[in-house]
């Protein structure tokens, strides 16, 4: 793992600790490096996955000034509820500011980003994830592969590898 991302890892484990969210040690970690994983400190966020059936919950992790590609879901449907720090939200054309304890629902189809100057953590809450349902509008990111923009591992994988840096 590059020292950029290392780095940036323990400010997402900052974070959750700032934020005080539980999470368990079987749950799913997707790290999303949209640009590389060079890139990741301005571009992507953590996902970690609680819950996967017919609903979702994830939880999201952004750091300071770390925006998230714009996309749309040809299936799934979301909302974020924001937990900690300051999220912004460009949703068809509409730009949205929401801070602890507001939330924002996202419908199938529509084109949406997000980023926070501050960093950030919030729920997203949604129908089933399922793989290859999101259509970035950058070509270069919607042409790489799952593997390629997603780095996957257990959040006590995470632990081990933070605290053997």
């Amino acid at each position: 793992m590059t020292g950029a991302l290392c780095q940036a890892l323990n400010m997402v484990w900052e974070l959750i600790d700032q934020s005080h969210i539980v999470i368990r040690d079987d749950a799913v970690v997707e790290i999303y490096h949209h640009k590389g994983i060079d890139q990741f400190p301005n571009v992507g966020a953590v996902f970690i996955k609680i819950v996967n059936k017919e609903y979702c919950k994830s939880y999201v992790i952004q750091l300071p000034g770390q925006s998230y590609p714009d996309h749309y879901h040809k299936i799934k449907v979301e909302t974020f509820y924001v937990l900690y720090g300051k999220l912004i939200v460009e949703c068809e054309s509409n730009t949205i500011a929401l801070g602890p304890g507001e939330v924002f629902s996202i419908q199938r189809g529509e084109s949406h980003s997000f980023f926070t100057e501050t960093g950030a953590v919030f729920e997203e809450l949604s129908t089933a994830y399922m793989r290859n349902d999101s259509i970035y509008s950058d070509e270069s990111i919607q042409k790489s592969t799952y593997d390629q923009r997603k780095t996957l591992m257990s959040f006590r994988e995470l632990k081990e590898i933070l605290e053997n840096e």
